[in-house]
């Protein structure tokens, strides 16, 4: 973990304009994913099932979302779980005795886990509508959470939340056959001094994992170290049409990025068409945090995210990042309102929007380059970006 730097200006970086190289590598891609992969078999999910509860039918769908993946995990695939609008929790299973703050959902190879579903009593119980229908994926195991709904007011310190999910989701060692589509993960908390699945990654957690994520909303996680929304230590998901909303972190409180030796790989994460919005940090990395990790974004926006000290939208070390059709707007940090970049980082900016970020103590409130191995900047927009010393812009 990098631990924050005393700096007193930012190195000026040779900006180039060049044409627009990036390539659209990801619309076939979103094309595909917008019907379901074919399945074996379906199993349902909903709380208000009356039926047997053995996951055949809406009506005696399971009640608990653990039963189905136990069932998803020894059976013959690809298996679509559909889930049912309501409150599911980690530790509900028809094993479980009591609250275990360390059970996660864990996300299955050949295993789609889709969401938003009106289910039994409904009419037609397989209409979808993610939004009318919300399917929760909480770690507020006792239900007792209050609600917080800025995260600079102490979600962290919030003390009912002490006995909640240390890590809603785990999707690691898996590939892109593992899919989440349409819930609202949120509750999860975490606390401690040293990094790992207990300790970081209150809403996700991916250790050299690749799955899918789409229409996923992130919002009210929080932990004392890194990843508040989703952490990824050599993990390449792909997201598309995901919300990181009112996360908090030390470090990079909506997605945390990083590389370590015991897992020798880069992070590689896809974001399409995902939003960052409110998320606060206590240290670097409001939306995003990246070490030693090489992300993708095309048609994201990053909004009102907080950074006490670097990068309100996204802090960089070390990372070779991409950006494409990017709005960065009324973000705030320390410097690097919009994005601080530094350690031999590679920034590649094309088509993006920087407005009305703020470096309220130091330089760079669009963008803060400190360092940096390269900065390349085409048909990009600055306007309303302020710093207390230099670099309104860049």
């Amino acid at each position: 973990m990098q631990s924050l730097k005393e700096k007193q200006h930012c190195k000026k970086q040779k900006t180039k304009l060049v044409p627009h190289l990036k390539m659209r590598l990801f619309v076939l891609l979103v094309c595909a994913l917008s019907v379901s992969a074919f399945a074996d078999r379906i199993i349902y999910v909903d709380d208000d099932a009356i039926g047997t509860n053995d996951g055949s039918s809406w009506q005696s769908a399971y009640i608990f979302l653990q039963d189905a993946l136990a069932e998803a995990e020894i059976a013959n695939k690809p298996i679509e779980i559909r889930v049912a609008r309501g409150i599911y929790k980690p530790y509900q299973g028809s094993w479980e005795k009591a609250t275990d703050s360390r059970a996660s959902f864990q996300l299955i190879n050949d295993v789609t886990i889709v969401g938003g579903y009106a289910g039994f009593g409904e009419s037609d119980p397989n209409t979808r509508d993610v939004e009318l229908y919300e399917t929760i994926l909480s770690g507020d195991l006792n239900g007792n959470d209050i609600e917080v709904n800025d995260p600079c007011d102490m979600l962290l310190a919030e003390f009912n939340r002490g006995d909640n999910s240390n890590t809603i989701i785990k999707g690691s060692n898996t590939n892109a056959s593992a899919v989440l589509d349409g819930f609202t993960i949120t509750g999860g908390y975490s606390t401690g001094v040293s990094m790992g699945p207990l300790n970081g990654g209150a809403g996700m957690y991916i250790a050299s994992g690749r799955p899918t994520i789409i229409n996923c909303t992130f919002k009210g996680n929080a932990t004392s170290q890194a990843g508040g929304g989703m952490y990824n230590i050599a993990g390449s998901p792909t997201l598309i049409n995901c919300k990181f909303e009112n996360n908090y972190a030390e470090f990079g409180a909506g997605m945390y990025n990083t590389y370590t030796i015991y897992i020798p790989q880069r992070s590689k994460p896809v974001l399409i068409n995902c939003s960052f919005n409110g998320n606060y940090s206590g240290r670097e990395g409001g939306g995003i945090y990246n070490f030693k990790s090489d992300p993708n974004l095309t048609n994201c926006k990053f909004s009102h995210n907080f950074a006490l000290a670097c990068g309100a939208g996204i802090y960089n070390s070390y990372s070779n990042i991409e950006l494409s059709d990017i709005l960065f707007i009324e973000n705030t940090a320390g410097s690097g309102g919009g994005i601080y970049s530094e350690d031999n980082s590679s920034l590649i900016v094309t088509n993006c929007n920087f407005r009305n970020n703020i470096a309220k103590a130091v330089f760079g409130g669009g963008i803060c380059n400190w360092d940096a191995n390269e900065l390349i900047l085409t048909n990009c927009t600055f306007n309303g970006n302020t710093a207390m010393r230099d670099g309104g812009g860049n």
